[in-house]
């Protein structure tokens, strides 16, 4: 099961099969006013609502992803080969490139960091490392791959792509075209980095299956009245994309580590009862 909560938004999907299993998009309405007739003045309530209650946020809204991004950064790095899971970069809390300093959350800085180190405790500068090393490029193919910047093709709803920037993608909408910081601010899932809830959720099912990008469904089966089985729909896979063994396993055990050891940023979300 992988569970994905953005705001007030929550997927979970089957990610052995890419099934959805729950759905929430928060602020919602009361669908039954929508089973039967509707009135005009229901219908203009709920358009001008400013809470936009019956934008579907799962789907249809794209959000920074944030740190959530940052497993993708050292696919590209190791990808390259310009890294390895031992490979170490120093954090005193800030990156320079240029004449700018990018900051880490960490301002004292975290110390040697590899790649389980920098994933468990979120450490800004170890990414920054990867993206200005390989590039915006690299780092955009491995989110792409992952189902980022495009439609998941859920049949239930429209999407939007959201956005996995790259150097083409900056040349033509940014003013000034691509420049290096760029790499970096998407290297921790900021800059111009936009991805629905479902994607994200998409994603990590990839990372836990051991590559496997699905097609989310919601229909399993279609049954007549009696319960005879009509039609049946199985597992759409998209694509595998390149997630060795030992690669899966560092993601695996550093993003358990973020909720389950000292240190790691996610501990306040670790649920009690449960066994990694």
């Amino acid at each position: 099961l992988k569970f994905i909560e953005v705001g007030n938004n929550v997927i979970a999907l089957d990610p052995k099969t890419g099934f959805v299993l729950a759905m929430v998009s928060r602020p919602s309405f009361d669908p039954n006013m929508l089973t039967g007739r509707v009135s005009t003045q229901q219908l203009a309530r709920l358009s001008r609502d400013p809470l936009q209650p019956m934008v579907f946020r799962a789907a249809a809204e794209h959000y920074h992803p944030g740190s959530t991004f940052k497993p993708v950064t050292p696919l590209a790095g190791l990808h390259s080969g310009a890294f390895t899971p031992r490979t170490t970069t120093t954090c005193t809390g800030s990156y320079r490139l240029g004449n700018r300093a990018w900051r880490c959350h960490a301002d004292r800085g975290h110390g040697s960091m590899d790649a389980r180190d920098a994933i468990k405790k979120s450490c800004d500068v170890y990414f920054y490392r990867i993206s200005e090393t390989v590039g915006i490029d690299a780092v955009a193919a491995e989110g792409k791959a992952l189902g980022l910047g495009q439609v998941t093709g859920l049949a239930i709803a429209a999407e939007v792509p959201g956005v996995m920037p790259d150097t083409p993608y900056h040349d033509r909408v940014t003013p000034g075209g691509y420049t290096k910081g760029m790499a970096l601010n998407t290297a921790i899932g900021q800059g111009d980095v936009n991805v629905t809830p479902l994607q994200l959720a998409v994603l990590y099912a990839a990372l836990g299956n051991g590559g496997k990008v699905f097609t989310p469904q919601v229909v399993q089966r279609v049954e007549s009245a009696e319960g005879a089985v009509l039609e049946t729909f199985g597992p759409k896979l998209v694509r595998q994309i390149k997630l060795s063994e030992d690669e899966h396993h560092l993601l695996i055990d550093s993003l358990s580590a973020v909720v389950n050891e000292p240190g790691g940023t996610g501990g306040r979300s670790r649920l009690k009862d449960v066994v990694v």
